[in-house]
């Protein structure tokens, strides 16, 4: 079965042409999302320090790298920064079929190829959705084994669809992108035992650029095996024991997998394993008057699989804070809200936290546990108080998964609210705008003026 050679046969035979309105309406969506997150993360101490190493190491100034302190570097180094930003506050959106995070790889590569090639918003969309499907194909032929196993989905396949995303912007024929993915079959990295620090959002920015460096080598002539996936030693032997390559194939852009099962969008930046939960508490403490004082513990059951994500029960950081089941449901439980501000080493401190941290029991569930690898992200919530009273909630799909989508007016909110003192208020509305109307662009060179 040569899996390899038909996903490249896809990608070079499919244009803007073939693209649905609705896989079109979910990526200018993915857009506005992905760039929102992308300015949060722009301030923080590990983007602070890339920034400085590009700087050091140097690189022509081809595409912007955005956010705080604006600069212009290599396509590389953009989509490297970028990358890392975009995934540095665990903002950015996820696809339960892939287990990881599409647009926070991709968006990167296309923002700083269209920069660079003054690509239209058509090729960039179609970049975009095209890297977006192989990611999530691939996916499908891999997981749940190599989920479950300690891979970081979100860079180890991600990096298939960034360098898809790369080899469309830079027109390659089906040879130079069999040669592309070959190459990035061997940049393919990260291990969750890097989560809750800085080097799990630096596989976001290190997929990224490695998916334009394989793309770019392979168009000037660099080989590699044209069979990286099905091989027998290639990326589903060596890294899925249970691969099912003809699931990789299957149904390509039908229907499209930006649609169908379709993209979730995070209300709250933190692991995505977290948010039924998240919400079981807000849905409570919002119906019901529960006073810290009055509080005995908040019971939180889920799949098994959530604890080899959700690894610091004890968080000492705002990154480990993030990982961290006890912190994000005291943080809810206190302050009926989780957002950025809430993540920092004045909280993982606070007593008051602390206490209702070491209150909350986080427990495994059989019959969870049965409903299989897609509804993993179901979570039961029990608070109880000290005269016994209970409150209880199961939430299947946390707000922001497709089958209980935001509604785009939260995704604005979002967007305004993640951009705000970083780029001028007034630019904001033309930047939705701009994504809005990106189809109609002959470059996306505007959009870019926009967001510095």
């Amino acid at each position: 079965m040569n899996v390899t050679e038909e996903l490249t046969r896809f990608v070079t035979n499919n244009n803007y042409e073939n693209l649905t309105q609705e896989s079109l309406l979910e990526a200018k969506k993915c857009f506005l999302d992905g760039i929102a997150v992308i300015l949060a993360g722009s301030n923080h101490k590990a983007v602070r320090i890339l920034r400085e190493h590009v700087t050091q190491v140097g690189g022509e100034p081809q595409a912007t790298i955005f956010g705080a302190n604006t600069i212009k570097s290599s396509v590389v180094n953009s989509a490297l920064i970028n990358g890392t930003m975009s995934h540095i506050i665990d903002f950015d959106d996820t696809h339960r079929i892939l287990g990881g995070h599409p647009t926070a790889v991709i968006l990167p590569v296309v923002l700083a190829l269209g920069e660079f090639t003054k690509a239209s918003g058509k090729e960039i969309l179609t970049a975009f959705v095209l890297g977006i499907e192989i990611s999530c194909k691939i996916a499908r032929g891999v997981n749940p084994y190599h989920y479950s196993s300690g891979y970081h989905v979100t860079s180890t396949v991600g990096i298939f669809g960034a360098t898809v995303a790369a080899a469309k912007l830079l027109k390659l024929g089906d040879n130079e992108l069999l040669y592309a993915l070959g190459i990035a079959g061997s940049m393919s990295a990260g291990l969750k035992e890097n989560f809750g620090t800085m080097t799990k959002p630096l596989h976001v920015g290190l997929a990224a650029s490695h998916g334009i460096t394989a793309a770019m080598l392979a168009q000037k002539g660099y080989t590699a095996s044209k069979k990286i996936l099905e091989g027998d030693m290639g990326f589903c032997n060596v890294l899925s024991r249970e691969c099912q390559c003809d699931d990789i194939i299957k149904n390509l852009g039908n229907p499209w997998e930006i649609e169908d099962p379709g993209i979730t969008r995070k209300k709250y930046p933190c692991c995505a394993r977290t948010h039924s939960a998240i919400d079981g508490v807000l849905k409570i403490v919002n119906a019901k008057d529960v006073r810290y004082e009055d509080l005995e513990e908040i019971e939180c059951a889920t799949d098994r699989s959530a604890f080899k994500v959700l690894i610091h029960p004890n968080p000492r950081s705002e990154l480990e804070a993030k990982f961290s089941m006890p912190f994000c449901l005291a943080i809810a439980f206190l302050e009926k809200d989780v957002f950025i501000n809430h993540f920092s080493p004045a909280k993982t401190s606070d007593p008051v936290v602390v206490n209702v941290m070491k209150k909350v029991s986080h427990i495994p569930d059989d019959e969870i546990d049965a409903k299989g690898y897609e509804n993993r992200l179901t979570a039961k919530v029990k608070l109880r108080l000290v005269n016994g009273i209970e409150f209880h909630e199961m939430v299947g799909e946390p707000e922001g998964d497709p089958r209980n989508p935001l509604p785009y007016e939260e995704i604005v909110q979002k967007f305004c609210r993640c951009a705000e003192g970083i780029i001028k208020e007034r630019k904001t509305g033309a930047i939705i705008e701009s994504i809005s109307n990106l189809d109609y662009r002959e470059n996306i060179l505007d959009l870019i003026d926009d967001l510095v």
